[in-house]
Parts: C-alpha cells; structure tokens; sequence
C-alpha cells in the first residue's frame, strides 16, 4: 500500500515538472471547495490536518486533493446537510481524492450517495475513511450511469445504508485492498453493472454482504463472510485489533496477512501491481491496512538497533516507512526512534 507521503512526494514532484499548482488549504484559501474553484486540470489541492465543515464538488475538474497530514486527522464533514463529496461532471480517473475522512454526509440526488456521489465521472479515490454517512441508496458510496471508479485502501465503515452501491450497465468499479464493514444494509449492491475486487475484507454488515440482483462481480483473493466463490477467497473471521473502537487493523494471527495478491489481472485490466516495498511479507494483506510488527524496520523478525540505523537514515533520506512510523502520524521523525528504543528496553 503506497502511504499518503509517498503519493504527496509524487504529486509534488509531478506538478513541479508540469508547472501545475499547488494551492494550500487553509494558508492560500480558506476552504477546499474554494481551492477547488481556483484550480485547473492537473492542479493539486493540499490539505493541512483539520475538520473542514463542507460538502465538496470537483465540478468537472481533473485535479488532485490530497491530505498533507493522515486521513485519521484531516476530515471533511457534510454536516448532514448533502452529500460530503460529488462527482458529476466526466471527471477521469486523474481527479484523485487522496488521505480523508469522509463523514457525516446524507442523501445527495433522490436520496443516493450519502458520503460520496459518482455520476458520469471515473474518479481514483485512495486511503480514505468513509464513515457515520446516511443515504436510502447507497449511505457511504453511489455510483451511477457512465462511471468507471478506482477504489484503493478504503475503509468504508459504520454507514446508515449499504457501503456501496452501483448501478447501470454503463458503470463498474475497481476496488483494491479496501476493508467494508458495519454498514446497515449490507457491504456492496450492485444493479446491472460490474465489479472487480481483489484484495477486500468485506465483515460483519448488515443484511448481505454482497447483493448482486443483476450484474457481474469477480472478487478475488477477499475475506468474504458467508464466502465467495473465486481464486484466493477465504471467509475466515479477519481478527480486526479493536472494531469496537474503530480500529480494523489486523491482528498478528489475522487469516488475512499476506492471503492477498500483489498482481492480478481481471479480463484485460490489470488491478493490481504491487512492487515489494508497498507491503510486508511475502505477499500484500487483505483489507485496507497492511500489517507489520512495528520497529522491525528490516523485517528480519527482531527489533534491535539495526532497525534504529535505519530509521535514522530513512529520516536523513527524507523517505518514508510504515513499520518505522510508530505513531502512526505519516512523519519520519525523532519521536518514532524513540519508540523504537522503548521497545527494545522493554
């Protein structure tokens, strides 16, 4: 799983090259949907850590909104009053939202999409928590007619209504190493469009988990409660940390570590390539947290001062590692070698 640091160093070094812009919120516009209207195709909007009170459009603009801090801090709220987020206007796959909670939105357009409305438009959506949302069709995600999404590292958690709904034969979605769970009235529908899904934990919601009244699902390598059939399927309890309080990392003994596939072709489209650094193991996890025994930096089954050197030197690189990040802050920094210490006079 690529972190939001390393997808906002790649943005960054991209809209560089390009000459694109970068307009920062809240220092050069006080709301998102205002850098929103002052961007262009190829723009990036850079959130600082907050709780942003709005209901967002992209308004038919290719352009990346991304999180300078964790999705766990930088939350945009729709207050109950419309849908939080809207895509509506053929946006591609290269309007990207990237590192948010998404939360307390409700019902959009005749009452579907509560957390995120996709109509005509083919957004990339990545590390997102999209949770506490309310729609009759579709409480966390609806998808319409001429709509081709990409999920990737999603949490879709705890929604009044289904997690995702999908409809049209003009539509289908992928969804990647995403974890869909407690949400009222089952994990995904999906009417008369199709679905790609690999790598997913889909636990412990309402109803069914998946209700496919008449389109083409493929899921692969998933943790399925009830099971699915298909390669590299489980229906094993995923042994998430603390679900009662939000927590749906894994567990050490979780069935889903390194259960996943870090390439897999579906049809012609290839859903998933992962290069090793982008998860633990021998193979990537399923859900939308990767697991790893925090400290142990080289992963060589030990926390020593090994792991200390090069902690030190990632942080001196400027780069960034998950197993070394122990606070969980998305920051390389002093702090996490403290940790490193503490665990092992511990």
């Amino acid at each position: 799983m690529k972190s939001i640091i390393q997808n906002l160093t790649i943005t960054f070094f991209i809209s560089q090259f390009i000459g694109a812009t970068i307009f920062n919120v809240p220092d050069d516009y006080y709301t998102i949907q205002e850098g929103i209207f002052a961007s262009v195709n190829g723009d990036t909007v850079l959130v600082a850590p907050g709780i942003y009170l709005e209901n967002i459009s992209f308004g038919g603009k290719n352009i990346v909104i991304i999180s300078s801090g964790s999705m766990e801090n930088t939350i945009i709220d729709g207050n109950n009053l419309w849908c939080t987020v809207r895509f509506s206007g053929n946006e591609t796959n290269e309007a990207v939202l990237n590192g948010f909670t998404i939360q307390n939105g409700d019902d959009c357009v005749f009452s579907q999409g509560g957390g995120i409305y996709i109509d005509h438009s083919s957004p990339t959506l990545q590390n997102l928590i999209i949770r506490n949302n309310h729609a009759f069709i579709g409480g966390g995600i609806f998808i319409n007619m001429n709509s081709h999404p990409i999920f990737e590292n999603l949490l879709i958690m705890n929604n009044n209504g289904v997690g995702i709904h999908i409809i049209s034969n003009s539509a289908s979605m992928q969804l990647i190493n995403c974890t869909i769970t407690g949400n009222s009235e089952g994990g995904i529908s999906i009417e008369s469009a199709s679905a790609g899904v690999v790598n997913t934990v889909l636990w412990d919601n309402g109803q069914e988990e998946i209700n496919n009244w008449s389109g083409s699902v493929n899921i692969f390598y998933s943790d399925i409660q009830g099971g699915w059939e298909g390669e590299g399927n489980i229906d094993s309890d995923p042994l998430f940390t603390d679900s009662e309080n939000g927590d749906y990392t894994l567990q050490e003994d979780s069935p889903c570590i390194d259960a996943g596939a870090d390439f897999f072709m579906w049809v012609s489209d290839t859903l998933v390539d992962m290069s090793q650094d982008e998860y633990v193991g021998e193979a990537p996890d399923m859900g939308a947290f990767e697991w790893g025994p925090h400290g142990d930096v080289n992963t060589d089954g030990a926390v020593n001062i090994l792991d200390i050197l090069l902690t030190v030197n990632i942080i001196l690189m400027g780069e960034y590692n998950n197993l070394a990040d122990l606070n969980n802050d998305d920051t390389m920094n002093v702090q996490d070698i403290i940790l490193i210490v503490n665990i092992i006079l511990n």
